[in-house]
C-alpha cells in the first residue's frame, strides 16, 4: 500500500508541480520586472482570487473527489450523473461569484486596498481569472477521484511549458494587468486538457428520461446540502488568510510588505506542493477503504502519515537552511527578509499534516470537524496578529504558523478521543 501511495504521489507531484512551477516563475518574473509596490498589487489580486475561488470550489472539491471515487465502481451511469451534477454546482458558484466581484470591484478597492486605482482594473481581470481557476480546480477534482494521476501529470507539464513564456511576455509588456490575464489563460488551458482526460474516461450516458435529469439535479442539491460545513470552513479559512493580508497592506509598509511576504510564501507553496502530493492521493484511498468497511482505514491513515513525514520534514529543513539564497532569487532587496521564509518552512510541515487529517475527516464524513478546526485556527491566527503593534511580513508569517499548529492539535485530539472511545487509535 505504501508503494502505491508513493507512486501515485510522484505523479501528483509532477502534475501539481508543473502548474506550481509555472505560477512560481510568474511571481519571480513579476518581482524582477515590477517594482516592489506593483508586485505587491499583483500578489493581492492573486490572493483575492484564491480567496474567492477557495470559497467556491475549495469547499466542494474534496467532496467531489470522494463521491466520484465511490461512484466509479458503479456500472449504471451513476458516475456520469455524479460528475455532471458536480459540474453544475461548480459552474453556478464560480460564475456567480465572478460576476459579483466584477460588479462591486470599486467598493472592494475603496474598502480594503487604500483606494488604489490600479487595483480596480486588476480585480476586473481577476474576475475572469476566478472563473478559469474554478473550472480548473473542479476538473482536477474529477481526475483525482478517477485516480488518473499519470495522464494528469503529462497534461499539466504540457500546459505549463506553453504558459510560461506567455506569462513572461504579458508581464513584460502589460505589467500587472497582463500578468493576471496570462495566468487566466493558463488555467483555461489546464481545465481544457483535464476535460479531455475525463471525457475519454467517463462513459457518457444520454439523458432520455426526466428521472435521469433529476439524478443530476439531486447530485447538485445534495452537494450543497451535505457539504455546507465544508463551505463554512473554507469561508472561515479564506477570510482569515485574506484579511490578514489586508491588515498588512493597510499598515505603514503597504503593498511592499505583501511583496516580501508573498516572495517567501511562494517558496512555502513549493514545499506545500511537494508534501501535499501524498495527501492528495490519500482522500480517494481513505474514502474507498472506509466505504468498503474492511478495517483497513486505520492502516491507510498510518501509511499516509508516514509518507507525509518522509516528504515534508526534509523539505522544510532544506528550504530553511537555504532561505537567503531562495529569497535572493527575487532580488537583493528581499534577502534581508529571509527569516520570513524560515518561519513559513515550519508552517509547511504543519500544513502537510493538517491537510492529511483534513482528508481523513472528510473521508469519515465528519465535515463539521473541518469547520471547527478552521474556526479555531483562524481565532489563533488573529490573536497572533493583534498581539503585536506592527503588522509586518514576519508577523504575518508567524500567524500562519499558529493557524496550522492549532489545526493539527485539534485534529489529533479528535482522532485520539474517537480512537479511545472505539478501542482503536486511528480507525474512528
Amino acid at each position: 500500500m505504501l508503494r502505491r501511495i508513493l507512486t501515485n504521489s510522484v505523479w501528483v507531484l509532477v502534475a501539481t508541480g508543473a502548474g506550481r512551477f509555472a505560477m512560481f516563475l510568474g511571481n519571480v518574473f513579476a518581482a524582477r520586472l515590477l517594482s516592489q509596490e506593483l508586485f505587491g498589487q499583483f500578489a493581492m489580486v492573486r490572493s483575492t482570487v484564491v480567496f474567492l475561488e477557495g470559497m467556491i470550489s475549495g469547499s466542494f472539491s474534496s467532496a467531489a473527489t470522494k463521491s466520484i471515487a465511490q461512484a466509479e465502481t458503479s456500472n449504471d451511469g451513476r458516475l456520469f450523473f455524479t460528475t455532471l451534477g458536480w459540474a453544475f454546482v461548480s459552474t453556478l458558484f464560480s460564475g456567480g461569484t465572478a460576476l459579483a466581484l466584477f460588479l462591486i470591484v470599486e467598493d472592494v478597492v475603496d474598502a480594503f486596498f487604500l483606494g488604489e486605482p490600479a487595483m480596480v482594473l486588476g480585480l476586473e481581470v481577476g474576475a475572469v481569472l476566478l472563473m478559469a481557476t474554478g473550472m480548473s480546480t473542479f476538473m482536477q477534482s474529477v481526475v483525482v477521484g478517477l485516480e488518473l494521476f499519470r495522464r494528469m501529470a503529462w497534461a499539466s507539464v504540457s500546459v505549463s511549458l506553453v504558459s510560461i513564456p506567455i506569462i513572461y511576455m504579458a508581464l513584460s509588456d502589460f505589467g500587472v494587468i497582463g500578468g493576471v490575464a496570462a495566468v487566466a489563460v493558463y488555467f483555461c488551458l489546464d481545465a481544457g486538457t483535464k476535460l479531455l482526460i475525463v471525457v475519454d474516461k467517463i462513459q457518457v450516458v444520454s439523458i432520455k428520461e426526466k428521472r435521469e435529469l433529476f439524478d443530476v439535479v439531486n447530485v447538485a442539491i445534495n452537494a450543497v446540502r451535505t457539504n455546507y460545513p465544508l463551505l463554512l470552513a473554507v469561508i472561515t479559512h479564506g477570510t482569515a488568510f485574506w484579511y490578514a493580508r489586508v491588515l498588512t497592506v493597510n499598515s505603514s509598509g503597504g503593498f511592499a510588505e505583501i511583496a516580501i511576504f508573498d516572495a517567501a510564501f511562494q517558496w512555502l507553496t513549493v514545499i506545500m506542493l511537494l508534501s501535499s502530493s501524498a495527501t492528495t492521493v490519500a482522500l480517494p484511498m481513505l474514502a474507498k477503504a472506509i466505504h468498503a468497511g474492511d478495517g483497513n482505514a486505520g492502516n491507510t491513515l498510518m501509511a499516509n502519515i508516514l509518507a507525509t513525514a518522509v516528504i515534508s520534514v526534509p523539505l522544510a529543513v532544506v528550504f530553511a537552511l537555504g532561505s537567503s539564497y531562495a529569497m535572493g532569487l527575487y532580488g537583493d532587496s528581499y534577502v534581508e527578509h529571509s527569516g520570513v521564509l524560515v518561519v513559513l518552512a515550519g508552517a509547511a510541515v504543519l500544513f502537510a499534516f493538517a491537510t492529511l487529517f483534513n482528508r481523513h475527516a472528510i473521508a469519515m464524513g465528519n465535515n463539521w470537524l473541518v469547520f471547527y478546526v478552521s474556526f479555531g485556527g483562524s481565532v489563533g491566527m488573529f490573536l497572533a496578529l493583534i498581539s503585536t503593534q506592527a503588522n509586518s511580513a514576519l508577523v504575518l508569517a508567524y500567524s500562519v504558523c499558529v493557524y496550522y499548529m492549532i489545526s493539527v492539535l485539534i485534529y489529533l485530539s479528535t482522532i485520539r478521543f474517537r480512537g479511545a472511545r472505539n478501542g482503536d487509535n486511528l480507525d474512528a
